[in-house]
């Protein structure tokens, strides 16, 4: 049995805030997690977290058979009965996490017509796509390939609930923009809405 626990100091850790990643399979592994997330994952029969953003769950469960967030196990109904935003959609649009209508793709374990089972690397050529949105997954590795996937010009948008409704703060969303140039961050509803547009 292969079972993969995100740390930080020690301790359990939520997804986007982990430093090592210490795998279980016989012995015992310890990858260092910091700065990248996605590329350090393969597959794990269980992947046990302190927390996870409600897009992390999704992304996650292609990864594991079995997710635990915190001390709960999650569950394909729980992803399915989640009660996403209204995100719309223009242009040829990646979206991570969630599936709106209008995406020509989407990176997520939930069935649908244009789901994707695969997180890392992305499976779209060189400046291929004009926006990419991210819902709830906050990961270094998977923004670098947004960078790659987009066009000049093109936009990256970061949903996250705000912290009051069990999110995160937007000044640490931001850190994972680190290769856009961001035009700004709105509340909408529970959730902010952080763009970016890719400069170069």
């Amino acid at each position: 049995m292969k079972v993969a626990f995100l740390t930080r100091d020690g301790e359990l850790s939520a997804f986007w805030n982990a430093l090592k990643l210490v795998v279980c399979d016989g012995a015992k592994e310890e990858v260092n997690f910091g700065l990248t997330r996605s590329s350090s994952l393969s597959h794990y029969d269980f992947l046990v977290t302190s927390s996870l953003l409600a897009g992390e769950k999704d992304v996650l469960n292609m990864v594991a058979d079995f997710v635990v967030d915190g001390k709960r196990l999650v569950r394909e109904v729980e992803l399915l009965s989640f009660e996403y935003p209204e995100v719309k959609v223009s242009g040829r649009t990646l979206a991570v996490g969630i599936c709106p209508k209008g995406a020509v793709a989407c990176l997520t374990s939930v069935p649908g017509e244009n789901t994707v089972r695969s997180i890392y690397p992305f499976p779209f050529r060189d400046s291929s796509l004009d926006k990419v949105i991210f819902f709830e997954v906050l990961d270094y590795d998977m923004v670098r390939e947004a960078n790659r996937v987009l066009r000049k010009g093109g936009e990256v948008e970061l949903w996250v609930r705000d912290e009051v409704y069990g999110g995160v703060n937007p000044s640490i969303a931001l850190k994972f923009l680190i290769r856009f140039h961001v035009q700004g961050a709105l509340l909408r509803g529970k959730y902010w809405v952080i763009k970016g547009k890719k400069l170069k």
